[in-house]
């Protein structure tokens, strides 16, 4: 891969910190900001609680992090709250899970929020990507869901929390692709764990890919490369 090909393939990279194990440390998460940094990734996303001490360790740092992970069952008043802190203590965007139950069960109540939501998103200055969790949609209805949001203010669409379900299928980033067009940005994530793969999703459309295996990725890249 050409260097200039290389870098901005890191560019579009999220790496992400969220699933916290018996032997995770604070040390894990700065060594996942200083990654993120000497990598030129594109952003470092991690849980709600940690972000103000990040953006303050990392003033250099785009800090990400996500509303009501990973199940979408908060009230809508919830996360617009989490919204709202999040930016104050120095996110730059959210990643938001949307009505689950809504999507699932085919009922529009999903966009009345999404629209809120992206609302209070602008105007706390946060930019927010929406998570749909095609994994556990339909074809027919994850068409549905983003015809139904493309009118909307938001940063990117995103597949999938990557949480303890399928993981994203290419297929369904091209489907979203052809569906939004070049109105929003794309965001895979959901078992993004090899080069190979995170390729397959870029070519099919991806502007952004979500990851907590950045390293083995940048390992293989780096092997390719020297």
């Amino acid at each position: 891969m050409p260097y200039n090909r290389c870098v901005d393939f890191l560019s579009r990279i999220d790496h992400t910190l969220l699933k916290i194990d018996a032997d995770t440390r604070m040390g894990d998460f700065r060594a996942g900001a200083r990654l993120v940094l000497e990598s030129n990734l594109r952003a470092f996303v991690v849980p709600p609680n940690l972000v103000k001490q990040i953006a303050q360790e990392f003033p250099g740092l785009r800090v990400a992090t996500v509303a009501s992970y990973p199940l979408g069952c908060d009230t809508t008043d919830v996360k617009a709250a989490s919204v709202r802190r999040t930016a104050d203590d120095g996110a730059r965007e959210v990643d938001i899970v949307l009505n689950l139950a809504s999507l699932v069960a085919g009922s529009d109540e999903f966009l009345a929020e999404a629209s809120e939501l992206c609302e209070i998103a602008g105007e706390a200055g946060v930019a927010a990507k929406l998570i749909i969790e095609t994994p556990i949609l339909s074809a027919e209805r994850i068409r549905e869901v983003c015809s139904a949001l493309k009118p909307l203010k938001f940063l990117a669409l995103k597949t999938s929390t990557g949480y303890g379900r399928e993981p994203t299928s290419v297929e369904d980033v091209r489907m979203l692709r052809e569906c939004l067009g070049e109105s929003h940005k794309l965001k895979a994530s959901g078992g993004i764990g090899s080069l190979k793969q995170a390729r397959e999703f870029v070519d099919a459309g991806a502007d952004i890919l979500g990851t907590s295996r950045t390293a083995a990725i940048i390992a293989e890249l780096q092997a390719e490369w020297y």
